[in-house]
């Protein structure tokens, strides 16, 4: 019998492609084959795929044309929210980013943790049984055991810039990619805004990160010089404007703004984290570095101190007290934070898999038993019509794409996705095996799609 099949696309390579590629190593163990690469040539490929559980990002209401697609062409379809983890406002992530419509369509939903399974579950109450808690497969990587997959990375790194403080930014809706539209303008286009009251409320949100994004870019050359012998690494968000922070920093002589590979060894090898109401501020704490919120300007809604990241964070609101505390990080003489056993049972709630079992083999175990579930296809007649459909929405978006190119958004998204080689997929499941202790699975380009890869059992190949 043939193995079922696991699609699972990336959006964002340095974030997601560890825990993906570890979720796919998981599914193989337990009898699948998986299609893992870039979002953008699945999604628009759907024709050229074998039925199989499709893993999508998010249940936003923008999905919901996409998943009847799937649905028609016989794909059950798991999902988690990328962005589930640390939001701002409930309310405003919920509208944005949660439809019970969306929900209606998919077969299973994994939150990152309790917390965040309560959210979900007011705005889709009737799919409250699908709802797994299990936690994301990217942060399984900050159990111990895993960690050492950095291992090799966090030792070049040290070696190559020395001791240093690692900066993290989170303001792409105010810091924009060069070219692309403001966030007010995309949430329109999306139809996610309505007019009055509600996009007031977005420009605030804006107009607040901005006040932030400056406050941080003052603050990093006053870093720079308060500790000389350090350097200062600042990481911009995947989505951010990248050389907007390079001409701000511009002529500091220990800066570096990098926004290269996955961020979890640049975190295990700093001396501090600095961020501000970031996931990675999360992903530091768990990691047990020094972690810094800088909250030089503090909102009741956009940016409280009792904010999930920041509450696990030591608080800094203004840069004298922020050099103190980065101080106290860099010194062996005490513990920088003696609040920690209250913040690791605060961060239990919103992630559960801080230890014990892997979220990718929990996951895992939930899609193998959806996978017996929801094998039966759909007419014959109309899966190949769907297919068929899919094969001139390719055709018509390839089209357009050659006649009318739009060069900021392919920067964009190239930013997000670069090219994914073999050598790469390879090299990151050799290193999660030898981790686990168990043996790599087999990758193999997928003929028609680029930057997508086969991954399977020898014995299926």
């Amino acid at each position: 019998m043939t193995a079922p099949w696991l699609i699972i696309p990336i959006e964002t390579k340095i974030r997601e492609l560890y825990g993906k590629s570890l979720l796919a190593a998981c599914a193989v163990e337990a009898g699948m084959q998986v299609i893992l690469g870039d979002q953008r040539v699945i999604s628009q490929s759907l024709h050229r795929l074998p039925r199989g559980l499709y893993i999508d990002k998010s249940v936003s209401s923008t999905k919901l044309a996409h998943f009847k697609r799937l649905r028609r062409m016989g794909f059950p379809i798991a999902a988690w929210c990328e962005e589930g983890l640390a939001y701002r406002d409930k309310s405003a992530y919920q509208f944005e980013r949660i439809s019970s419509t969306s929900m209606d369509q998919i077969t299973a939903f994994f939150a990152w943790g309790q917390a965040q399974g309560n959210d979900v579950v007011e705005v889709a109450q009737k799919t409250a049984p699908k709802i797994h808690v299990t936690g994301n497969p990217r942060f399984d990587f900050l159990q111990p055991a895993l960690r050492h997959v950095f291992d090799d990375e966090v030792r070049n790194i040290q070696e190559q810039y020395g001791p240093y403080i690692l900066v993290n930014t989170n303001f792409s809706r105010f810091n924009r990619f060069r070219g692309r539209d403001d966030v007010v303008q995309v949430l329109r286009t999306r139809g996610l805004l309505k007019k009055g009251s509600h996009e007031d409320y977005y420009q605030r949100s804006v107009d607040h990160l901005g006040e932030v994004f400056h406050a941080f870019a003052t603050a990093v050359p006053f870093l720079a010089k308060s500790f000389p012998k350090h350097k200062i690494i600042v990481r911009p968000h995947p989505s951010e404007n990248h050389e907007r922070w390079r001409d701000e920093l511009a002529g500091i002589s220990n800066v570096r703004v990098i926004a290269d590979g996955n961020a979890i060894p640049w975190m295990i090898g700093a001396r501090a984290v600095i961020h501000n109401a970031c996931t990675t501020g999360v992903e530091a704490f768990l990691l047990d570095r020094p972690t810094i919120a800088y909250v030089p300007v503090e909102h009741e809604i956009f940016n409280r101190l009792t904010y999930f990241p920041n509450a696990i964070s030591r608080i800094a609101v203004n840069p004298d007290s922020l050099l103190q505390t980065v101080s106290q990080a860099l010194s062996q003489d005490r513990p920088f934070d003696a609040a920690l056993p209250e913040k690791r049972k605060l961060a239990a709630q919103h992630v559960a898999n801080i230890s014990g079992e892997l979220a990718a083999e929990r996951i895992v175990g939930i899609l193998a038993t959806l996978s017996e579930r929801h094998s039966n296809r759909p007419g014959i007649l109309r899966e190949t019509g769907a297919r068929m459909v899919s094969l001139v929405r390719f055709n018509a978006a390839r089209a357009r794409r050659f006649l009318s190119p739009n060069k900021a958004l392919n920067a964009y998204m190239d930013q997000k996705f670069p090219d994914l080689t073999m050598g790469e997929i390879q090299n990151v499941l050799q290193k999660i095996a030898e981790a686990r202790g168990t043996t790599a699975p087999h990758a193999a380009k997928h003929p028609h799609l680029k930057s997508c890869f086969i991954i399977r059992n020898d014995n299926d190949c």
